[in-house]
């Protein structure tokens, strides 16, 4: 009689219970700008939603700070300088705005490159396009090649960058963020998703005799569900 030859293959060598990392909720929306002119900071937070167990890893960043720049102050040595390609001017000149913070990854590329690359955050995007002195194209959160719907299924902002045109039909030197507001609010056709909170940027415009001016535009930095009253087809 032959006996069944068993094999034996081992799938986990280690302790008996694995390392479990914490688990960290959703970064808030950005805080306004702590300056309304010149170069100041905003930031965001996260919390930890379940602890680490067995030895897991929770050094996470729990606050993010960026740099934020809405425009020169009236009066300052930048006041008539736009710098483009997401500089900022500091004393009459034009840098290239330093990163710092969470990695956030975005798939985006600088204009003239072949191929959309990775970025470890939206900053790091704009400072690659800085540092060419070239423009650049942001097209989702995330790595490249992930699927990102058109529309979130909750009511939240959706990062959009668009060159704007101002009353006199000068165009924006940069990107501006305008973001807009998506996703469901619920089985009620009167629940709308619509913007709740905004951030006041100074935007600098080129003109066509190459002078240079500043506009305020209003950027959304929250969503929220608000009841509408629907309206009939043909009513106005």
């Amino acid at each position: 009689m032959c006996l069944n030859k068993l094999t034996t293959k081992i799938t986990y060598s280690g302790p008996c219970k694995r390392p479990v990392d914490c688990r960290l909720s959703t970064w808030t929306v950005w805080s306004h700008c702590s300056k309304t002119c010149g170069t100041g900071v905003r930031t965001r937070n996260r919390r930890v939603v379940a602890t680490a167990k067995y030895g897991g890893k929770c050094g996470f960043n729990l606050i993010d700070r960026d740099p934020c720049t809405y425009g020169p102050c009236p009066g300052s040595p930048c006041a008539k300088i736009a710098c483009g390609h997401g500089g900022f001017c500091r004393d009459g000149n034009c840098y290239c705005q330093p990163c710092a913070g969470a990695v956030d990854p975005v798939c985006g590329k600088v204009e003239g490159t072949a191929l959309a690359g990775k970025f470890e955050s939206l900053c790091l995007l704009r400072y690659a396009a800085c540092v060419s002195k070239k423009g650049y194209i942001f097209y989702n959160r995330g790595n490249c090649g992930d699927h990102v719907p058109n529309e979130p299924l909750d009511c939240s902002v959706i990062t959009e960058f668009k060159y704007m045109n101002d009353s006199q039909n000068c165009r924006s030197v940069d990107l501006v963020r305008m973001n807009r507001c998506g996703g469901g609010c619920g089985k009620d056709p009167k629940d709308c998703c619509r913007a709740k909170d905004f951030a006041t940027l100074n935007v600098g415009f080129r003109c066509a005799d190459k002078s240079v001016r500043y506009s305020k535009i209003k950027s959304i930095l929250s969503c929220e569900c608000r009841k509408e009253e629907l309206v009939k087809q043909g009513q106005k």
